[in-house]
C-alpha cells in the first residue's frame, strides 16, 4: 500500500521507512552527520533499438531532508554492475552496464520519488 510524500518525510526524519512502490529506500547506516541509504530505482537508457527501463539498486548520501546523492551503484536489472546486459538476449538489446553505472554515480535524486518498501 503506498503512503503519501508527508508520511514518507516523517519516515525519514525519525529513520525508519517501509513504503511500497517501484522504488524503496533502506536505512544503512550513519557516517557523522550523513546517512547512508541503500534505494532502489528505475531509469532510462537509450539502446540502438530505442528506449528501455532498467531497474537500480544503489547506495547514496542523504544530503539534505528532501535529496539523496548516490554514491556507488550495486546492480543494474540484477547483472551486477559490470559487464554487459540484455533484457531479451538479442545483440541489439546489449548495454554496457559499467557505463550505466558510472553514469548514475553522483546523481542527486528527489527522496519524493523514491518510495520504501
Amino acid at each position: 500500500m503506498a503512503r503519501s510524500v508527508m508520511d514518507l518525510q516523517q519516515l525519514v526524519q525519525i529513520g525508519i521507512a517501509h513504503i511500497t512502490a517501484t522504488s524503496h529506500i533502506t536505512f544503512m547506516r550513519n557516517q557523522g552527520n550523513k546517512m547512508n541509504i541503500s534505494i532502489q530505482y528505475n531509469t532510462a537508457i537509450q539502446l540502438p533499438v530505442g528506449w528501455r527501463s532498467v531497474k537500480i539498486t544503489a547506495t547514496a548520501e542523504k544530503i539534505s531532508e528532501k535529496r539523496v546523492k548516490v554514491i556507488t551503484v550495486e546492480d543494474i536489472d540484477g547483472d551486477g554492475n559490470t559487464g554487459y546486459g540484455s533484457r531479451t538476449g538479442a545483440k541489439r538489446q546489449r548495454y554496457n552496464i559499467g557505463g550505466i553505472a558510472s553514469s548514475e554515480e553522483g546523481k542527486i535524486k528527489n527522496i519524493s520519488t523514491l518510495m520504501c518498501l
